[in-house]
């Protein structure tokens, strides 16, 4: 079960190191490291929300939901946070190796503690693990 633990990690590292997204920051939901205060840029967090699986010859299969939370800083408003997280969306689903099979987006919303804007994508995947 170590890829879905080691899941939020290994997407942060990906889009951490992908030119394209210099501006924005990334890291995992838990334990993750704390984003800066205030926010200078976008920064988005991976995290699991949930995952069901099932062992069928010899091989992992199920479904894992892969959340996706873009926090940018308040005085950007929420052009910035839906900008960070459509690109990032976007990326996953156009890679076939991701299985993005369906995207379910929550609205756009104020975030007390981080004194930022933020949206959460959940995309669901499925297949072999």
């Amino acid at each position: 079960m170590s890829f879905i633990s080691d899941l939020p990690e290994t997407l942060a590292a990906d889009f951490s190191s992908d030119s394209s997204f210099s501006d924005c920051d990334f890291t995992a939901e838990y334990p993750g490291t704390l984003m800066s205060k205030p926010l200078i840029k976008a920064t988005v967090v991976f995290g699991v929300e949930s995952a069901s699986l099932a062992a069928s010859g010899g091989a992992m299969t199920g479904e894992v939901v892969v959340s996706v939370t873009a926090y940018a800083p308040r005085s950007a408003g929420g052009t910035l946070t839906r900008s960070a997280l459509d690109r990032v969306v976007t990326a996953m689903c156009a890679d076939p190796a991701r299985g993005v099979s369906a995207v379910r987006l929550t609205r756009t919303a104020y975030s007390r503690t981080a004194d930022s804007v933020r949206q959460t994508a959940l995309l669901y995947t499925a297949g072999a693990i």
